[in-house]
């Protein structure tokens, strides 16, 4: 979730970056209906 600093902080501490926001059909956790999310994507290099 793009609005859970929390969770945010956690990828970008074990590594992670930031690689942009993307408007995802659903709730949380769901992935249908007509509810909008905004989720962040992140990347680890390996």
């Amino acid at each position: 979730m793009a609005g859970n600093p929390r969770l945010r902080a956690y990828y970008e501490a074990a590594g992670f970056h930031h690689r942009g926001d993307v408007e995802v059909g659903g709730a949380p956790g769901q992935r249908t209906g007509d509810t909008r999310t905004l989720v962040s994507r992140y990347e680890l290099r390996v």
